[in-house]
């Protein structure tokens, strides 16, 4: 019976992907965001994701950023700023959480105030 219902949640997560792979190469910039999240290093679940691609998630948060999503803002920032999967670079993170704080995104906001009080207690340099 448990065999079961993790094939049930296999197929439903398969079928949502495929969902969301749709509407990303479609242009809808939140199905780009959500499809990026796919490929993250947390799942959905909140577990380590088998499919984490760093490169991918960059690629989808440009895409859906670029069509004006807010939350792809931040999370692009993040790996800006990381430098994970993309060279480091600070200034670029720093005016991405500033865009996506502009364009409404709460997170993108609270990120950004971080980072200036980072700059300027001196843990980064622009």
């Amino acid at each position: 019976m448990r065999k079961n219902k993790n094939f049930e949640k296999h197929k439903l997560y398969w079928l949502a992907f495929d969902h969301l792979k749709k509407s990303a190469y479609s242009g809808n910039p939140e199905g780009q965001y959500d499809y990026a999240q796919q490929f993250d290093s947390i799942s959905f679940l909140g577990v380590n994701n088998p499919l984490y691609n760093p490169k991918k998630c960059i690629y989808w948060y440009t895409k859906s950023a670029t069509g004006g999503y807010a939350e792809a803002y931040n999370n692009l920032a993040d790996f800006y700023e990381r430098g994970e999967g993309i060279r480091q670079d600070l200034k670029m993170s720093y005016e991405l959480y500033k865009r996506g704080a502009e364009l409404g995104s709460i997170r993108a906001k609270s990120n950004l105030e971080i980072f200036e009080k980072d700059i300027n207690q001196g843990k980064y340099r622009l």
